[in-house]
């Protein structure tokens, strides 16, 4: 009842204020400024459960539009939809599901916080609590209907409901929002942080700084386009590095014969790098021609005549051009000059005749050459040693008539073609573990040959010793093949052991006249002239041997005893003169040529087995000491006695 008569006196003092208003507006002499007295017009916005609404307001008098209201947010008004819980009352939090009958919101398992008085002024004298102030007087709460007289109503605080952002967020700090009091009358506002909202930069377009090093990328730079932001940001520009800029300089000079250094180092940072040779430049006046697509370097005596030679590793016409190797020395590079030494120390290849002719040249130093060609020393009669360690051919004729030439070494040599040391007369010895075959007349007319040790050797050549007058003895133990007058006239070899060799050719030990005994335990046939003149020569044993050719140990002097088990064919003159041959059995023999036998003048039996008188003829003529001579089969004889003719006899 008490709310009805309040309500009433609200109207009648609201009419006769209006009702003065309009009087003292119209009256024409007097004109009074609009105190104004605002009026709530149309809603523009309708306040919902949690959103402020916005209202018109205007001039009751005046009629002149006014500030806009905020309304207030009109809060949820639950209802239960769930036994057993409480719906919140102004005062008390409600509990269990709810479901808002204003906007439809529910709620499960949550407190609804009460909802707290919306105090209106009941009585006269009262006062509605505020923001800040207390309210007191006579009240009733719209909501509850709760009325209050004579107490003091705490004040209700600020709400702060809808806050407004005020972009003022930069690229570092956050920005703010704004909000104002949802409360009826309070237009105090309230401002804070706005999480999260800073703009943070944007880079987007950069600038490349050119501040890239040889060893480090350069960087790029860009300014925040955000209005009123000027911050920078540089980055690396990936793979943007320079590089060093390498430049050579000399360290130290190359001369002819040694070689310098050049190092490098960076054009902008300094940097030093790596060090490299700047090869021996050669003796001054040879010529170099470029082969192997020119890929590479072929040198030759040009003005060179004379003195030391050096033939550099490398060679480039000038400091602009890159070095090519040195490979070869060309054909008849040096021949016929008259220099004293030469020396190369990279991997070379001698031509053919390179030094022919050199006959002052006294020494050689390749520690790294490979091959040698034909002719490539011939004639050089001051050389007296040589060593090749990595040389595996050399060419015919590569030392011929070296006649000063002590010693050659050749450790990795495989083969000695023709003539390779022809006429070589000082030379003492030789030995190449590796050479497995020797062509003819490598060794020709050595004369102070001593020894040779070819542990591998497998074929001899012809003439290949002939006339190594100082040759003493020779032992092959794989040797399986032996060329014509291979040893003829070596005229000091006292002993040879070939246990592998199966044919004794033309001539391979004729003349050699200090022989005294051989060893062939494999050889079938021997040639012509064979052992012609080995006056040395006691006994002989060819267990396997089945052919003697022609004068193969005529003139044999001191031949005293052979056997040939196995012959079956002897040549004519096979045994000629042979003045201390005791007797000789052939008991296989079928044939034995004129004169075989020819002044054996000690030859005092014979035993030839089933062979008849028509099978060898004037095989023994002159052999005046001939008692006994067996033939055609058991029990046929022939006694001889000391005369011009033989009787024969048959038991």
């Amino acid at each position: 009842m008490k709310k009805l008569i309040s309500r009433f006196r609200q109207l009648y003092l609201i009419t006769i204020v209006a009702m003065l208003g309009f009087v003292l507006y119209s009256c024409p002499s007097k004109i009074i400024p609009c105190t104004h007295t605002w009026t709530d017009g149309v809603v523009i916005i309708a306040a919902l459960c949690e959103t402020e609404g916005e209202q018109e307001q205007f001039c009751s008098i005046c009629g002149e539009e006014g500030p806009v209201k905020n309304l207030v947010a009109i809060g949820h008004f639950w209802d239960i939809f769930s036994e057993g819980g409480i719906a919140p009352t102004c005062t008390e939090e409600g509990q269990g599901a709810f479901k808002c009958q204003n906007c439809g919101k529910t709620v499960s398992g949550e407190l609804i916080p009460a909802a707290g008085h919306v105090w209106e002024v009941f009585g006269e004298g009262g006062l509605v609590p505020t923001c800040i102030e207390d309210g007191h007087g006579e009240l009733m709460c719209k909501s509850c209907g709760e009325i209050v007289i004579g107490e003091t109503i705490p004040a209700i605080g600020h709400r702060f409901i809808s806050y407004t952002n005020n972009n003022d967020a930069t690229c570092t700090q956050d920005g703010t929002e704004t909000a104002v009091c949802a409360n009826d009358g309070c237009n105090e506002s309230h401002t804070s942080i706005l999480v999260n909202s800073v703009l943070g930069h944007i880079f987007v377009s950069y600038a490349y700084n050119n501040d890239a090093s040889c060893i480090e990328d350069g960087t790029e730079t860009a300014i925040c386009i955000n209005d009123g932001c000027n911050e920078m940001y540089s980055r690396n520009v990936g793979n943007s590095a320079l590089g060093h800029d390498m430049i050579w300089t000399k360290a130290t000079e190359p001369t002819i014969s040694t070689d310098g250094e050049e190092e490098s180092s960076c054009n902008r940072c300094g940097h030093s790098g790596e060090r490299r040779p700047l090869y021996a430049t050669g003796t001054i006046g040879l010529v170099y021609t470029l082969v192997n697509n020119n890929a590479a370097y072929s040198v030759s005596g040009g003005t060179v005549t004379t003195g030391e030679v050096f033939i550099p590793a490398y060679h480039r016409p000038n400091e602009q051009s890159d070095y090519l190797p040195v490979v070869s020395i060309a054909y008849g590079a040096f021949r016929d000059s008259n220099i004293i030494s030469v020396k190369n120390t990279a991997n070379i290849s001698i031509g053919d005749s390179a030094f022919r002719g050199c006959t002052g040249l006294e020494s050689v130093d390749f520690p790294l050459a490979t091959s040698i060609g034909n002719l490539a020393f011939t004639g050089c009669t001051s050389l007296e040693s040589v060593d090749f360690p990595l040389v595996s051919s050399i060419g015919n004729d590569a030392f011929r008539n070296c006649t000063s030439l002590l010693s050659a070494e050749f450790p990795l040599l495989t083969s000695i073609d023709i003539a390779a040391f022809e006429n070589c007369t000082s030379l003492l010895s030789v030995e190449f573990p590796l050479v497995t075959s020797i062509y003819s007349s490598a060794f020709y007319n050595c004369t102070s040959l001593l020894s040779a040790e070819f542990p591998l050797l497998t074929s001899i050549g012809n003439s290949a010793f002939n006339n190594c007058t100082s040759l003493e003895s020779v032992e092959f133990p794989l040797l399986t093949s032996i060329g014509y007058s291979a040893f003829n006239n070596c005229t000091s070899l006292l002993i040879v052991k070939f246990p592998l060799l199966t044919s004794i050719v033309y001539r391979a030990f004729f003349n050699c006249t200090s022989l005294e005994s051989v060893e062939f335990p494999l050889v079938t046939s021997i040639g012509d002239e064979a052992f012609h003149y080995s006056t040395s020569l006691l006994s002989i044993e060819f267990p396997l041997v089945t052919s003697i050719g022609y004068r193969a140990f005529a003139n044999c002097t001191s031949l005293e005893s052979v056997e040939f088990p196995l012959v079956t064919s002897i040549g004519d003159n096979a045994f000629h003169y042979c003045p201390n041959l005791l007797s000789v059995e052939f008991p296989l023999v079928t044939s034995i040529g004129d004169n075989a036998f020819r002044n054996c003048t000690s030859l005092e039996r014979v035993t030839l087995g089933t062979i008849t008188e028509d099978n060898f003829g004037d095989a023994f003529p002159y052999n005046l000491r001939l008692f006994y001579f067996f033939y055609g089969g058991a029990g046929t004889y022939v006694r001889t006695p000391p005369s011009t003719f033989w009787e024969v006899y048959r038991e």
